[in-house]
């Protein structure tokens, strides 16, 4: 082949084959490459005496240029039929059907090229990388070798033998070959962000960052060593580092980053930072207005700001082009729950359903809020449904049992509830419930003991505690260890109306009237139309005997309840009123 000719081989061919600097982060992906320098001369691709395979060759390695792989393809084959002992005929075509992902055919043109007796360089690196794609990666290991004894001082191939030991987590191997390349090349970006990986690898995050801030240094665009330097920022919870280098980088690369930025945003997110994560939310809908993504996130943003009306406008510009998304449409319905909107949440649950009925989520929603609502004959079958599609989710026993609480089938919620402790006898909320539940059951041993276990469960359990001590109040028993106990609840809640009610009454039971009567009087304020507060009122009106102001508290609660009738008896009793009067 004439000098001429091989220079323009050598021109074609060269973009094929420059090595890409730039490897991915995640430990164990390489992508299949070409080979580094020295390129094949003509008479290493195709032998001297094979015109027709030059030919052949040229067209292919131009097809290539063009990204025509098919034509390619057939060129090489043609280029192979008329020389077939060429080694780097059989890599390329190797390489073609590796990116066709025709494992078979790469491969067998892999083990044809290392059947020759004579390999050049850049063809074993590239079929390394071919066998690499495929995950033959010890195999790959020992031609990076083969290329190392016959070029060592070729750094790129120690970088792709250290990237992937590392991907074999053969971490000291790994140091070693990368090691090596910054000695041939002490300026190789490449080599020093690998050693970084390795270095996460061995649990050294302070070696880690060294080697990715140098890699920066030699590369100043190199985003996945920011990228990795920012992960290693956040896993130390030096999240305002990781923040400013995102930030820092944002402003300093072109362009957009859209993995960069979304990261940033993904932080400034589990910060509760939400309005920078908006302006840049906002820039990216700016870039793409239909970004669905974006328009989806800064919906969510305004739900957790309680800006409903912008949320929904969001969420159901998302549904105009994806009206089937469950997901999205659960979340309308949550948002118009939260905006106290619910005809138009149940509207949005129904039509979920109507798309998806096993959709757990919103099942869950719908019967909550049916729950909520007091409508309870539609919410326990929901609840029912929830239980059985996910048998682990322990909040749909809960309100299950509630409801059927409510509806008065006290032995089902028993049952549901004590499924509910099978599962997890640590959940306090569920002896909570379930004592109460006894309690309606005139069951006071179980009632005494699934209070007992909340609160041994969560000594903070504020409801357990005033409601255990009440229920001591209400039957004259324990009455110090009720004083305790309520206690307890209003230190933890003092402004909680129900609860200083129940201390006023320990108060009363125990003779002490008139820190009853201060107590009651805060209650009231804290909680003015309860009616048994108020009834506990007049009774120590009466008690201290102060009649036209117990008889006041009582018609009070009366208008408050009128179907109380125990407290109508009393106050006939009394000599509060007559039948005359309506009383």
């Amino acid at each position: 082949m004439t000098r001429p000719v091989q220079i323009l081989i050598i021109t074609l061919i060269l973009p094929l084959l420059t090595i890409a600097c730039a490897v991915s982060p995640q430990a164990g992906t390489m992508t299949v490459q070409s080979a580094p320098s020295p390129f094949p001369t003509a008479s290493e691709v195709v032998h001297s005496q094979h015109h027709d395979a030059y030919f052949q060759f040229m067209l292919a390695v131009h097809d290539e240029l063009s990204r025509n792989v098919d034509a390619a393809h057939e060129k090489y084959t043609l280029a192979l039929e008329s020389d077939p002992s060429s080694p780097y005929l059989h890599a390329r075509l190797a390489a073609i059907y590796a990116g066709k992902k025709q494992e078979d055919r790469a491969i067998e043109h892999v083990d044809a090229a290392l059947t020759q007796p004579e390999i050049d360089v850049v063809t074993r690196v590239l079929l390394a990388d071919v066998l690499v794609k495929f995950g033959l990666r010890e195999r790959a290991v020992k031609l990076y070798d083969t290329v190392i004894e016959r070029d060592s001082a070729n750094p790129d191939v120690f970088v792709k033998k250290g990237v992937l030991l590392l991907s074999l987590n053969e971490l000291d191997a790994a140091k070693q070959a990368l090691r090596r390349s910054i000695e041939i090349r002490p300026d190789l970006p490449i080599a020093y962000y690998h050693l970084g990986r390795v270095a996460l690898g061995q649990d050294e995050p302070e070696h880690a960052i060294q080697y990715f801030e140098r890699a920066i240094s030699g590369k100043q665009d190199f985003l996945p060593a920011y990228l990795a330097l920012a992960k290693v920022h956040e896993e130390r919870g030096a999240i305002s580092e990781a923040i400013g280098l995102y930030r820092t980088t944002l402003d300093t690369l072109p362009g957009p980053l859209p993995l960069l930025r979304s990261e940033l945003i993904r932080l400034y997110l589990g910060e509760h930072s939400y309005e920078p994560a908006l302006l840049l939310l906002k820039d990216i809908l700016h870039e793409d207005p239909h970004n669905l993504e974006a328009t989806l996130r800064v919906g969510l943003i305004y739900v957790e700001q309680k800006q409903f009306e912008k949320a929904a406008v969001r969420l159901q510009a998302v549904l105009s082009q994806r009206p089937n998304d469950v997901m999205v449409r659960d979340y309308l319905g949550l948002i118009f729950e939260q905006s106290e909107a619910y005809e138009k949440a149940i509207e949005q649950y129904q039509q979920v359903l109507t798309i998806d009925d096993q959709y757990l989520d919103t099942i869950f929603h719908l019967g909550h809020l049916y729950y909520r609502l007091k409508n309870f004959g539609e919410s326990v079958p929901l609840l029912r449904k929830a239980v059985q599609l996910e048998p682990q989710r322990i909040d749909s026993y809960l309100v299950l049992a509630l409801g059927l609480t409510r509806l008065e089938r006290y032995h089902d919620a028993v049952g549901v509830l004590q499924r509910g402790i099978a599962l997890d006898t640590g959940v306090p909320d569920l002896h909570y419930h379930l004592g109460i539940v006894h309690e309606k059951l005139d069951q006071a041993d179980k009632l005494i003991a699934h209070m007992e276990k909340t609160i041994n469960l969560d000594p903070t359990h504020s409801d357990a505690l005033n409601y255990l001590g009440y229920y001591y109040v209400e039957h004259d028993i324990r009455l110090d260890e009720a004083m305790g106990l309520i206690k307890r609840a209003v230190s933890l809640q003092p402004d909680n109306g129900y609860y200083v009610d129940s201390l006023a009454w320990a108060h009363y039971k125990m003779g002490r009237t008139q820190e009853a009567l201060v107590q009651l009087k805060r209650a009231i304020t804290l909680v003015p139309d309860d009616p048994v507060i108020v009834q506990h009122l007049g009774k120590v009106y009466l008690t201290l005997g102060r009649r036209d102001e117990a008889r006041k508290a009582w018609e009070r609660s009366l208008e408050l309840d009128p179907e109380n009738q125990t407290l109508r008896d009393a106050y006939r009793e009394h000599g509060l009123g007559l039948k005359e009067e309506g009383i």
